[in-house]
């Protein structure tokens, strides 16, 4: 009997022996198991945290472009206002300089016709005296002419 609880409590112990170890491989296993799976989430953080700080640098990147680009645009858009206020001002200048030149002729003009008008009028006048006197002179030649020419009166 004593040999029966001796083989018991070996075979217990035994089995206590085998249970523990299995255990202890068990937790050894979970212990390494614990340790990738923490030293696969520490991967996992700092790749998150790399790709998160590279989309961070990406971004800035593209925000510091498309700054550069509408400060560009920006000068473009105010030089071509500027050039286009300038050509605007060219144009009104010159077309006010045109119109100037345009009320001087008119002006000049107006003035000639009104002096060659005088200077017709004058002539005209001139002519239509220079005429009358002609005819004036030529109607006196003609009675001059006619008393000339007429017989004497006869005494009879």
């Amino acid at each position: 009997m004593r040999a029966t609880l001796e083989q018991t409590v070996a075979a217990k112990d035994a089995g206590i022996q085998a249970a523990v170890a299995a255990a202890s491989q068990e937790v050894s296993l979970l212990k390494s198991t614990v340790v990738s799976l923490r030293d696969a989430l520490d991967a996992t953080r700092i790749d998150g945290e790399a790709a998160v700080q590279r989309s961070v640098m990406q971004a800035q990147q593209e925000i510091d472009q498309l700054k550069a680009t509408a400060v560009s645009l920006r000068g473009a858009l105010e030089s071509a206002r500027i050039e286009r206020d300038a050509a605007v001002q060219k144009t009104l200048v010159q077309s006010q300089l045109e119109i100037d030149q345009l009320k001087a002729t008119a002006v000049s003009l107006r003035d000639s016709l009104e002096r060659l008008g005088i200077e017709h009028d004058r002539k005209q006048q001139a002519a239509v005296r220079d005429l009358y006197a002609e005819n004036l002179q030529l109607k006196q030649t003609v009675s001059s002419l006619r008393e000339m020419l007429q017989p004497p009166p006869t005494s009879s």
